[in-house]
């Protein structure tokens, strides 16, 4: 299944934006919201912490009806557009500083061919935990394996306005993003 990063924008916003409200601190209060504390209780820490890694993300969604292959798929589709969003905002800043173009403007064929790699990378994405709250709803925890760095360094080869050296020197940046730097 494909997944478009702007087809579950909306998505995300809808289901993330009230359960993230009350995540403002990682103490074992998770914020103000006495009801988000007591729904969470218990949670493991892929949920109610952030470990800061690019190939991870959580999402949620409430289970309706006792329908968990629905709530899976989407808060599984809140996950993906959350590793979207992080990979392409990363990936997008390090094309800015590669480019030879001004900085104020990145090239919109580029930014298409990081999107598409992002979109085409996260068909590979799994869901490797799941977990209920309290309150009936279901945290997954989605996964890529490994970032194909090669497929973007395709992507953007293919376009126009960027040469195989700049290309290949984004990839190389964006293996370091995801890898660390190399000794």
């Amino acid at each position: 299944m494909k997944i478009s990063l702007s087809s579950l924008t909306n998505t995300v916003l809808a289901l993330g934006l009230v359960t993230m409200l009350g995540f403002s601190g990682c103490n074992k209060k998770l914020g103000e919201n006495e009801a988000v504390n007591r729904a969470l209780k218990g949670a493991p820490s892929w949920v109610t912490e952030s470990n800061g890694d690019l190939l991870s993300a959580t999402g949620s969604a409430k289970i309706k009806n006792n329908n968990l292959n629905f709530a899976t798929t989407q808060a599984g589709a809140a996950a993906r557009v959350e590793l979207a969003t992080q990979i392409a905002t990363r990936i997008e800043s390090k094309y800015k500083e590669l480019a030879t173009s001004s900085e104020d403007s990145v090239n919109q064929e580029a930014v298409q061919a990081i999107r598409n790699s992002v979109d085409q990378v996260l068909a590979g994405s799994k869901i490797t935990n799941k977990w209920v709250s309290e309150d009936g709803t279901l945290w997954v925890l989605v996964k890529i394996e490994k970032l194909n760095t090669d497929l973007l360094k395709n992507n953007l080869v293919n376009t126009r306005s960027l040469d195989k050296a700049a290309a290949a020197a984004l990839s190389q940046a964006v293996d370091e993003i995801i890898d660390g730097p190399r000794n």
